[in-house]
């Protein structure tokens, strides 16, 4: 072989040595060391520490700045060195996540220079891989259960802590477990209270635990509104809510102006706790816009403005108590009321939370502020007085409602084409929130000083007189009021230059003509001498931007805002209103608006035009009352409404008809959807006919009526409210006003036996008949079509 060609072999050979080190690992390998072994000049102090995220192991390691061009991350299994990642020269930490639970891990970080040179420490930190706590769960109000991921048998103790989720930092031992427990019950904890769990895992080879940072919120079961065991929630829910939207003529009580506010407020009258005797036991009543979280443990105080959680008050005592919220914005605001009971224990002190499920609002109280000249009659408020009148005992966890298996138990809709509601069955429930008129609605007439034309030959003059006839058609300008006391009619001037009725008039001219508003400085009087058309025309001319439009009141209604403070415990409560709520034949005892019951009254016009005051009984014997008067001022409902009874009675929608007629004087009547609602069918197919049975479709006493100068003793039918007694809850009563059974309220009804025989509801009492008065008489006597002065009405609208 020549030398050439050995030569060139040789070289070859060289060259396939050369190659086969480039693709060998155990070369490459024995480079990367190399290339630590003569590494970056940088001295580099390696890694922080590792620790436990529960997610993986996080590596933590200090920054060298601009000297780094990057970072390795190694695990060291087998005392191999094994490359997971590299990092920029930014990063400071790093989550291994591919780790399993109850494993030991160990990891370098070394330093990669900007010629691309490793530093050559060698520190190893190590950490356990464990899964903690899976959840933390409430069982009492003085425990809570911890349970854990899975067993770590490498663990020699797991540390379980728990501090107050109150930022305060102080954390406490409670217990040390093994490895092998899955569960553990911490007990002797404060009740309500809100506290965070955490657990570490201590391995006794790393001398240190796990340092995961995982914690738990748990909140233990509160007094006010959770049940253990045998032990009842203690919130008993409200006495009473009183909300009053902007009224500046509102005339002041003689007794406290507290009573009849001009200005928009709201008044939640709850009871002391169950179990909470003490007068030093104390609570407070936060609020925040419908919808918003409410937080109790908040200190701030409530404006105009606020949204989220605010206090109203904070306050002591037992009985009921009661806390007035004057800082609220004009309807259509909505709150939600949250009463909680402050605890105490070893110098601290706490406010119990409402509970995290109480996305159904159990303990929430939803208040819509009323529009101007309007209260409100709130659903938990409602249902807690009718079925006190019952003897029902109230849920106060289901808005006061209570068991009835009776007709009428809860409405249909609440007004015009809404939806059906749904209810559970088996309860009496008022079922949602209405705006009522604070006063009747109003003939407002027009006054010299408003530009009237009522003096002779239409000059300057007031649009009022008492002569018991209507205008002459020489005075008054077109647009004009006119009120007759004599007859309490109202007039208007239309535009053929005639005076008309309020009834005969459109909804347009009705609802510029009347008010519910006291101004407080012209005697602003009860429209009379209307059909129920008209009525319901009148509220139907007005609409809410927001709830819209305006109705007149059903009979279930009626019934509710109509109730007087008549509860020992009310803080309005009055001795006499009892005889009030129930009626009587002594007109002294009533609100009836005559010389002597309230104060003297005014005989001369000029007097009636000038003072917001109540006119005199004309001789039509019609009380011709101004709304809102301060004669008055104390005939109000547990709600606000006044002069719902007394001065005359109201028009309601409800409607009945006859069905048979087999003499001249038996009549067999059945309820009807209503004339003017379509979402009012409470008496729909009730008929009057024959022996009640709960659950049943009759509804009163007797096959037959017979009528006594136009009376049907047996006809009282308070809807929604069963006939009843203290013997049995669910059995009506015949001719109640001579009953034995002193805890009967109700009272005959007035029907009249003429044609036709449709008839309207008709409330409180009746000018013609002014003994017959009182929260459950109804007069049944008049077509929807007929003009009668004897009753006026007012405006409800739903606060849905």
């Amino acid at each position: 072989m020549t030398f050439a060609r050995v030569l060139l072999m040789m070289l070859m050979m060289g060259m396939l040595g050369f190659l086969s080190g480039c693709f060998d690992p155990a070369a490459q390998q024995s480079s990367s060391n190399s290339s630590s072994d003569n590494g970056s000049k940088i001295a580099y102090s390696g890694a922080l520490e590792a620790k436990n995220t529960v997610s993986g192991v996080m590596v933590r390691w200090p920054t060298a700045g601009s000297a780094a061009q990057s970072y390795r991350i190694y695990r060291i299994t087998a005392g191999q060195r094994v490359l997971i990642t590299t990092v920029g020269p930014s990063a400071t930490s790093y989550i291994d996540g591919n780790t399993y639970w109850g494993q030991i891990y160990s990891y370098q970080v070394n330093l990669v220079d900007q010629l691309g040179l490793e530093d050559s420490n060698t520190k190893v930190v190590s950490a356990l891989s464990w899964g903690g706590i899976s959840g933390v769960t409430t069982t009492s109000r003085t425990s809570v259960q911890v349970n854990f991921v899975s067993t770590a048998p490498l663990v020699d103790q797991v540390r379980l802590y728990i501090e107050p989720d109150n930022g305060s930092g102080l954390k406490t031992l409670v217990t040390t477990l093994t490895g092998s427990d899955l569960t553990y019950t911490i007990t002797g904890l404060r009740t309500g209270y809100k506290y965070k769990v955490s657990a570490q895992a201590y391995v006794a080879s790393l001398n240190k635990e796990d340092g995961n940072t995982v914690s738990f919120p748990v909140t233990t079961n509160t007094e006010g509104y959770h049940v253990e065991g045998p032990s009842p929630f203690a919130y008993r829910n409200v006495l009473n809510i009183r909300a009053f939207g902007d009224s500046a003529g509102a005339p002041a009580s003689s007794i406290s102006a507290l009573r009849t506010p001009n200005a928009r407020q709201v008044e939640i009258i709850w009871y002391s706790f169950y179990g909470k005797a003490s007068p030093l036991t104390e609570y407070v009543l936060v609020r925040a816009a419908e919808g918003r979280a409410i937080d109790t443990s908040v200190t701030n105080s409530c404006t105009v403005a606020s949204q989220d959680s605010c206090r109203v008050c904070r306050i002591s005592g037992t009985g009921v108590l009661m806390c007035r919220d004057t800082q609220i914005a004009p309807s259509p605001a909505r709150y939600e009321y949250a009463v909680a009971l402050v605890q105490k224990a070893g110098g601290d002190e706490w406010v119990e939370p409402l509970p995290s499920d109480n996305s159904l609002g159990h303990f929430k109280l939803l208040v819509p502020i009323p529009p101007s000249h309007m209260v409100l009659l709130q659903r938990d408020a409602a249902n807690h007085e009718m079925c006190m009148t019952m003897g029902s005992p109230t849920d106060p966890s289901h808005h006061n409602r209570c068991t009835y298996q009776g007709i009428g138990a809860v409405p249909y809709s609440t007004g015009h084409n809404k939806p059906p509601l749904v209810f559970d069955s088996g309860y009496y429930d008022f079922g949602y929130n209405l705006f009522v008129d604070r006063y009747e609605r109003s003939c407002n007439w027009t006054s010299q000083l408003e530009g009237g034309k009522c003096g002779a030959g239409a000059s300057d003059g007031d649009c009022i007189h008492d002569t018991g006839a209507a205008p002459a058609s020489t005075i008054g300008k077109i647009g004009d009021t006119f009120y007759d006391a004599g007859t309490g009619l109202c007039y208007l001037k239309s535009g053929d230059n005639a005076w008309s009725r309020f009834w005969e008039n459109s909804p347009a001219s009705l609802l510029k003509h009347s008010t519910n508003q006291n101004v407080g400085s012209k005697f602003l009087p009860s429209i009379g001498g209307l059909t129920a058309y008209g009525a319901a025309a009148a509220c139907n001319a007005v609409t809410d931007p927001v709830y819209g439009q305006f109705r007149l009141p059903r009979m279930r209604e009626k019934q509710a805002f109509l109730a007087w403070p008549t509860e020992t415990d009310d803080p309005y409560y009055l001795s006499n209103w009892a005889t009030l709520e129930n009626g009587s034949t002594a007109v002294a005892s009533r609100c009836i608006v005559s010389a002597g019951a309230l104060g003297t009254l005014p005989t001369a016009l000029s007097t009636l035009v000038s003072e917001n005051r109540s006119a005199q009984t004309n001789t039509a014997n019609v009380p011709a009352a101004v709304i809102g008067s301060a004669i008055s001022a104390d005939c109000q409902s547990r709600y606000g409404v006044q002069d719902g009874i007394g001065s005359k009675g109201e028009i309601a929608n409800d409607s009945i008809a006859t069905l048979l007629t087999t003499a001249p004087d038996v009549r067999t009547y059945v309820g009807g959807p209503s004339y003017f609602d379509s979402g009012n069918r409470d008496l729909n197919g009730i008929r009057f006919d024959g022996d009640f049975a709960a659950g049943g479709s009759n509804f009163v006493v007797g096959t037959t009526y017979t009528f006594q100068d136009t009376r049907v003793n047996t006809l009282a039918v308070p809807l929604g409210l069963p006939l009843a007694s203290t013997s049995n809850l669910y059995t009506p009563r015949n001719n109640v006003n001579t009953s034995s059974d002193a805890f009967l309220p109700f009272h005959a009804a007035y029907m009249s036996n003429y044609t036709p025989f449709s008839r309207t509801f008709l409330y409180g009492g009746t000018g013609q008949n002014s003994t017959s008065a009182g929260r459950w008489f109804l007069v049944y006597a008049y077509p929807p079509d007929r003009q009668t002065s004897d009753y006026g009405f007012r405006c409800v609208l739903p606060a849905e």
